[in-house]
């Protein structure tokens, strides 16, 4: 082909998915746990003045940002809370139908998870709301 070919040796893939899987499973980013191997990364800036999570799957990548334009603190809002949890709910819906692909240095074993209900969302949503509105 005529892409630039490989930019970062295969061992170190593994190594990075590996560090970044454990976000999800055991560290900051557990809200964001889906029914399939990914990785990502939880950020909350000083006085919560923003927050974020970044995650991927073997599918796809995507990232949450949540903050003011004026730059003001949220009411605690880390990127483990809300922003891991509608990376969660976008990336169930945008899986759908769509084949498992592993992660390098990764199993296929994944925490499996509840199916998302209307319950659940209109709970999730309702958080968000509040988070911003304080309604």
């Amino acid at each position: 082909g005529s892409g630039v070919g490989q930019v970062v040796a295969e061992k170190h893939v593994r190594q990075m998915n590996k560090m970044l899987s454990g976000v999800i499973t055991r560290g900051t980013g557990k809200k964001a746990r889906i029914n399939r191997p990914a990785a990502g990364k939880t950020g909350t800036s000083q006085e919560f003045r923003d927050a974020w999570f970044v995650g991927y799957t073997g599918n796809l990548i995507a990232g949450v940002w949540l903050g003011n334009d004026n730059r003001s603190p949220m009411k605690r809002v880390s990127g483990g809370s809300l922003p891991a949890g509608l990376w969660k709910s976008v990336m169930m819906e945008a899986h759908e139908g769509l084949p498992r692909h592993p992660l390098l240095g990764l199993s296929d074993q994944y925490h499996s998870i509840a199916p998302r209900n209307s319950r659940e969302n209109a709970s999730f949503w309702g958080r968000i709301l509040h988070n911003f509105t304080g309604r």
